[in-house]
């Protein structure tokens, strides 16, 4: 789930970078690098055995 949120943001960054909409691009960035964060953190886990 994280996976599809975090490459869903990145569409959404994408899409804003076309369209030159800078406020797309700053909403879903910040969404992103918090959901890319969580997801780094759950296969830093998912790697430790935990």
């Amino acid at each position: 789930m994280l996976v599809v949120l975090t490459s869903g943001l990145v569409c959404w960054i994408g899409y804003g970078l076309l369209k030159g909409d800078w406020v797309i691009v700053a909403a879903n960035s910040v969404g992103a690098a918090l959901s890319a964060s969580v997801l780094a953190f759950k296969f830093r886990d998912l790697r430790a055995g935990n």
